[in-house]
């Protein structure tokens, strides 16, 4: 038994010495490939953080005219207040100039150039209203009552922001998962042309040893073995990637969120993906290689046995 074992890793060994170029090319487009698709998943994720995130948090802001009245605001507070005595507000929370002034630079503090434009005293003083509900037509119609009252400059809502941004996570997934399957096929296609290069450069070896009573499955083995680790090296190079490409991102949102207030309210901290996820992708990556690997290898370790 073990002497197989042995014969199989030098059979192996050997077969990357001889076609060391298609073997490297065949790892490299592995590599590439699950790449893509591990990074597809990270975005995914990244996306369906920031989704929950405000989704789990659905409110609109009322913003008032920089010149409206105390009336007028008065007048929309009182309103505020009797949709939150009858339970369809569930909270309201009022931010006079400075407070919006102070969340204004909060909010553009990586862009001073936008925050130069404005005074405090330009600043819309603004209502943060958590709707009781989460459904969409009694968010949009509690809306419509305050868009357009006297005073009130504009209404805005995230549920616009959480479609565009799920129509955009929607066309990235698309688009990655269909450039990472089309360049794991040509991975596919790559190992199976290298084995059946191996399996064709040695094929008078292959007549003697079947007529001294070899079994097929005793040949294919080291051509099988052949493609399966270089599926393997190839997720390997790619979860290494994808883990320091998560680390230098994960450095570069810290670095540019630190010393912001609230900063687990910013929708950026959100791309985050936490390192249990990163694990279960690198897993998935190791699987998706493999499989590649002993695809490719199968097919023409089969196919091209009687040459």
């Amino acid at each position: 038994m073990l002497s197989r074992v042995g014969y199989a890793l030098r059979e192996t060994w050997q077969g990357f010495q001889r076609n060391w170029t298609l073997t490297a090319a065949s790892v490299l487009t592995a590599a590439v490939s699950l790449l893509l698709a591990g990074m597809s998943f990270f975005i995914q994720k990244a996306f369906d953080q920031v989704l929950q995130q405000w989704s789990n948090n659905v409110q609109f802001v009322v913003f008032m005219k920089p010149d409206a009245t105390t009336d007028q605001i008065e007048a929309v507070k009182s309103a505020l207040a009797d949709q939150q005595a009858s339970g369809v507000v569930r909270a309201a929370l009022y931010s006079g100039k400075d407070e919006s002034y102070e969340e204004f630079k909060r909010l553009f503090s990586t862009n001073p150039t936008v925050t130069d434009q404005l005074t405090a005293e330009e600043m819309p003083t603004q209502f943060k209203v958590a709707p009781a509900s989460n459904d969409s037509a009694v968010i949009n119609n509690l809306i419509a009552q305050f868009r357009g009252r006297p005073g009130v400059l504009d209404v805005r809502s995230p549920a616009e922001y959480v479609k565009v941004i799920s129509k955009l996570s929607g066309f990235i997934r698309w688009v990655t998962t269909a450039l990472w399957i089309v360049l794991l096929g040509t991975a596919v296609g790559l190992i199976w042309n290298t084995i059946r290069t191996a399996m064709f450069a040695r094929r008078r070896e292959i007549e003697v040893m079947k007529l001294v009573g070899a079994t097929n499955w005793f040949i294919r083995i080291p051509f099988m073995l052949e493609g399966l680790i270089q599926g393997l090296i190839g997720s390997a190079v790619a979860s290494v990637s994808l883990v320091g490409l998560n680390v230098v991102w994960t450095g570069r949102i810290k670095s540019v969120t630190a010393g912001l207030a609230n900063v687990k309210d910013l929708a950026l901290v959100h791309f985050i993906v936490g390192g249990g996820y990163v694990g279960s992708i690198v897993v998935r990556l190791i699987v998706l290689g493999a499989l590649a690997g002993a695809v490719g290898a199968g097919i023409a370790a089969s196919r091209f046995l009687d040459v």
